[in-house]
């Protein structure tokens, strides 16, 4: 990597720590090593980073609403990508973030309930790639995920939602 390579991945870099993502994603990203992202990051946020696993997709989908608010991600996501590729697109998740964030706060029953994190949203998107994260559709045309061990019963969100 020349040194404007290595600048413009480091201003990446800097992007995507500002925008919440964990180290070792910002690392996959831009290829730049752990340590100058690590250093990086305490520059940026002005402490050190939070240790820690990413979580399972299964975790994430620990309740019904938790399950809602990954199937907008996820739909948002898939109507931004423009190939089925092996790495996430994380210019994609950004801007499917923003969406799903837009259509919370249009939905006051959803936007109350804990959002999902980027780094979340990232494992959802990984997962769906790996085959963990299922794709469904609904008898009312929703759009919704499942994944096999999820905590909640695999049925829509929305049409559970909608019933109490």
């Amino acid at each position: 990597m020349n040194l404007l390579q290595k600048s413009s991945q480091t201003l990446r870099a800097a992007e995507l720590i500002k925008y919440g993502f964990k180290t070792n994603i910002v690392v996959q990203d831009t290829g730049l090593s752990s340590n100058l992202i690590r250093t990086l990051y305490k520059e940026v946020q002005g402490e050190s980073p939070k240790a820690g696993q990413l979580p399972s997709p299964a975790s994430i989908l620990s309740t019904i609403q938790s399950l809602a608010h990954a199937s907008i991600v996820i739909e948002n996501y898939i109507e931004l990508v423009e190939s089925d590729t092996v790495r996430v697109d994380i210019n994609a998740l950004i801007q499917a973030n923003k969406l799903y964030q837009l259509i919370l706060k249009k939905n006051r029953e959803l936007e109350l309930t804990k959002q999902l994190t980027i780094n979340e949203c990232w494992v959802l998107i990984r997962g769906l790639q790996a085959k963990q994260v299922k794709i469904h559709h609904c008898d009312n045309g929703h759009f919704y995920i499942t994944t096999p061990r999820q905590r909640t019963l695999p049925i829509c969100p929305f049409c559970q939602l909608h019933q109490h």
